[in-house]
């Protein structure tokens, strides 16, 4: 009887541990985001007064360290042509780019751009390592 009263409390206490480990990371996540976003804005004002290309340069090198990016593109939608043209990159020339333009719908960028949608590599990247 005490056998079956003591798994109850270990699987009780289990239960807690794994709710607090879940808020705590949920907190931490937000200290992060709260304290980057602040920082973002900070390299948002230092720049605004920057041309087009300097403003995208500087946003994209703090997201791209900011989320430890082994590398990043700032496209910019042409209006005219609804194609998305790269603007700024990060630890990557322009000019190498497989692909000068990407339109809507296409690929990852393309669909992102087109969708709204954040696309977190993360979650393919464990499938594919897996």
């Amino acid at each position: 009887m005490s056998t079956s009263k003591q798994t109850y409390t270990q699987d009780a206490f289990e239960k807690l541990r794994a709710e607090f480990e879940q808020k705590e990371k949920a907190m931490q996540e937000r200290i992060w985001l709260d304290s980057n976003v602040a920082k973002f804005d900070e390299v948002i004002r230092l720049n605004y007064s920057q041309d087009t290309q300097s403003f995208a340069k500087a946003i994209t090198n703090y997201t791209a360290e900011t989320t430890e990016a082994l590398s990043a593109v700032f496209y910019h939608l042409d209006s005219a042509t609804t194609l998305l043209k790269p603007l700024a990159s990060y630890a990557m020339l322009i000019e190498d780019l497989p692909q000068k333009q990407v339109t809507l719908g296409q690929g990852l960028v393309g669909q992102a751009a087109e969708t709204g949608k954040v696309i977190f590599l993360s979650k393919y990247r464990r499938k594919m390592c897996s």
